[in-house]
């Protein structure tokens, strides 16, 4: 048990053994914990780039429909890929 000086606590011997692996257990923990933040913060950087290419591609495609209809306004503008049959396509 720890005596008391001025109303403040003495740690003895078995006290600072103590404090010590409860530092050790801390910084372990300190470690793991920084660890898991840094691996964690990789897939949200990868989604970041991910969504914006996708902002990219699909803002691309927006112009790209819109300049198609100002140049062409009585074409048609496909926007998917077809896979109709010969005798659709021979029309």
């Amino acid at each position: 048990m720890a005596s008391q000086i001025s109303g403040q606590p003495v740690a003895g011997a078995g006290d600072s053994v103590l404090v010590g692996k409860l530092a050790e257990r801390e910084a372990a923990a300190r470690v793991r914990a920084e660890g898991l933040l840094e691996e964690a913060a990789r897939p949200a950087g990868a989604l970041g780039a991910a969504e914006n290419e996708l902002d990219r591609l699909t803002i691309a495609r927006e112009e790209l429909i819109e300049a198609l209809a100002v140049s062409a306004p009585e074409a048609t503008v496909v926007t998917g890929t077809g896979t109709g049959s010969e005798a659709d396509r021979s029309r």
